[in-house]
């Protein structure tokens, strides 16, 4: 089953989203296209590297991915929940809760592998975040599947809740190499994940705009 979009009509294009989508995905392919020396340069210089950390790697590194499974599944999650999240912030509310959902992973890594030198580098703690922000903001919302398999063209319904769940439990078990990054029991990109939809839990209830909540304050924006 694939999922679509959640079913929660947005009003505006999102287009922090999209722009989010395109730039990652454009650094994803340029990165790829890169001898791998040149990408293990670029991953060093832009990635997390908690040993030789650099502040400005909390913002770049949101938008390195090192994989097409890592890149397709953090940029069809932002797809799915972003949309709605992005409807009821605004657009540049949005973008900064994007990313201050990343750098506070960014932290959390930080704090669970402080000696590491391996580069990180993932959109998955925003994307956490955003995921958090949509239960918050739809606790009651579905999420569309196209299932081929069982009828061709046939379309369900899923609570989003479940499927935020199989989105963090595919971060778990997509990431089996990050147990030499980490320290304790849970990886550090793992804990990384844990702190981006944390603070994507408490930081909506201050991003949030709640006369975007009314359908009245909607109708007299389009007057």
């Amino acid at each position: 089953m694939i999922p679509i979009r959640d079913v929660i009509p947005s009003r505006t294009t999102p287009g922090a989203v999209l722009g989010v989508i395109a730039v990652s995905v454009l650094v994803f392919l340029v990165t790829q296209a890169l001898p791998s020396d040149r990408r293990a340069d670029l991953f060093s210089a832009f990635g997390l590297v908690p040993a030789t950390f650099g502040p400005s790697t909390l913002a770049t590194s949101v938008f390195l991915h090192d994989g097409w499974a890592q890149v397709v599944g953090n940029m069809l999650g932002l797809w799915i929940f972003g949309d709605s999240v992005e409807d009821r912030l605004g657009h540049r509310r949005f973008l900064a809760f994007y990313l201050g959902c990343g750098m506070a992973a960014g932290l959390t890594h930080l704090m669970a592998a402080p000696a590491s030198h391996v580069p990180a580098g993932s959109a998955a703690g925003a994307v956490a975040g955003v995921i958090a922000a949509h239960l918050v903001l739809f606790p009651r919302s579905r999420v569309l599947l196209l299932a081929p398999v069982i009828v061709p063209g046939h379309v369900m319904e899923a609570p989003a809740p479940i499927l935020a769940v199989c989105w963090l439990l595919l971060q778990v078990v997509s990431r089996p190499g990050a147990l030499a990054a980490g320290s304790g029991p849970l990886p550090a990109t793992l804990w990384a994940v844990a702190g981006g939809f944390g603070s994507g839990l408490l930081a909506v209830h201050v991003f949030r705009r709640r006369e975007r909540e009314r359908v009245q304050w909607w109708d007299v924006v389009r007057r």
